[in-house]
């Protein structure tokens, strides 16, 4: 878990993959705080193909 960002109900959850790969995750508060992890934890990521979107990042950033 590299960060989270917390909004209301919702909180952003910033994960580093093997390979400098990073991926972004939003779960509920009360979701989040079931799985009881904290940033600098390590975690085992999945994802629904339907959930998923790719953003191009700017060249540089």
């Amino acid at each position: 878990v590299a960060g989270i960002d917390v909004d209301g109900s919702l909180v952003s959850v910033r994960v580093a993959l093997a390979g400098g790969v990073s991926v972004s995750a939003r779960v509920t508060a009360s979701a989040w705080a079931d799985l009881g992890l904290g940033v600098g934890d390590t975690l085992w990521a999945s994802v629904k193909a339907t959930q998923v979107r790719a953003i191009r990042v700017a060249a540089g950033s």
